[in-house]
């Protein structure tokens, strides 16, 4: 017999690796990592679960929940029941990795969502697609815009208050003037330059004191400058009224110097009355505000018989009856 000489060589390991392979169904290459993730763990690296780092235990960073520590080949003795790594059958597409996460102790562990396989539907994150919808974008405003502001409109300031005690100087100031020449074109003006409506009230009071002082002479040129003041539109009904009333209120105290002022200032008011200038309601106010009766009878006396001594003093009369009727109760006090 001859004798052969048996010659075997020797596989290497990735032969063997990949020789275990073809015959276990598993990916190509799946033995490489396994042998590089036992090294890692023979020489303390991160993945070994006694080193320095061990990164492979749940919840420390490292690898998911649930999944081996170390993989082995399949058949080895100590091989987990996680079914980490499954042969795959020739009915398994490459898309379909529901089978990978079975274990319903991993499921618990993965975060909702994460899983193989819910309700029939393939997880994202394990297909690969995450599909998220387009967001809205708000285009950006142009930099070159200027937003115009509109400046607040200037409000026309009123004329300052005036002192009232250089009001009441150039009043009787112009007064004095007027009752001396008695020009109302100059006493107009003299009034409108004092720029205060507000002190027009002052204006017919202290033109009926200084009027009333100098003597029944100047009933009329008063009762003139009054109406033409009040016909050109400088004071109006409220200022002749109000200037009535301050008069009347010092009346008690002016009748004990000058005796006749209850009888001259009836008289004014009877002519203004007649001018349309003042009403018998005012006329019914002073009464009020005189104390002494015989100045009330006095006051009220001569407003009748100035209005009565006009043609048309009747008709005024009957047209403020109400208001005549009042002022005659007042006086049966």
């Amino acid at each position: 017999a001859s004798n052969f000489k048996l010659q075997v060589k020797a596989k290497t390991i990735t032969e063997i690796h990949t020789e275990a392979e073809k015959n276990l169904g598993l990916r190509p290459g799946a033995t490489a990592n396994m042998r590089a993730a036992r090294s890692a763990s023979a020489l303390g690296g991160p993945l070994s679960p006694t080193g320095p780092f061990p990164m492979n235990r749940p919840g420390t960073g490292g690898m998911m929940p649930g999944m081996p520590r170390t993989r082995r080949m399949p058949g080895m003795p100590g091989l987990d029941t996680d079914n980490w790594e499954v042969p795959r059958s020739k009915s398994m597409t490459k898309g379909n990795n529901a089978s990978v996460f079975q274990n319903p102790s991993l499921n618990k562990l993965l975060p909702k969502g994460s899983g193989g396989s819910t309700s029939g539907k393939t997880s994202a994150l394990l297909s690969g697609a995450l599909n998220l919808p387009p967001q809205n974008t708000v285009p950006l405003k142009s930099l070159n815009t200027v937003s115009t502001v509109t400046p607040p409109s200037e409000k026309p300031l009123g004329a300052p208050k005036q002192d009232p005690d250089e009001l009441h100087k150039k009043t009787v100031a112009l007064l004095e003037e007027y009752f001396h020449i008695r020009i109302l074109e100059e006493a107009l003006q003299c009034v409108e330059e004092l720029n205060s409506p507000e002190h027009h009230p002052e204006v017919v009071k202290e033109a009926i004191n200084l009027a009333l002082d100098k003597g029944s002479a100047c009933i009329d040129p008063l009762v003139g400058l009054l109406q033409f003041l009040f016909a050109k539109n400088v004071l109006e009904l409220r200022d002749l009224g109000t200037g009535c009333l301050l008069y009347g209120s010092m009346l008690d105290d002016i009748s004990i110097d000058l005796p006749k002022a209850p009888v001259y200032f009836g008289e004014v008011m009877g002519k203004l009355i007649l001018a349309d200038g003042l009403s018998f309601k005012v006329v019914e106010e002073i009464l009020k505000k005189v104390e002494d009766e015989r100045f009330r009878e006095a006051i009220f006396d001569a407003v009748v018989k100035s209005i009565e001594a006009n043609p048309s003093g009747l008709v005024i009369m009957s047209s403020q009856s109400t208001e005549l009727e009042a002022c005659k109760n007042l006086l049966a006090f």
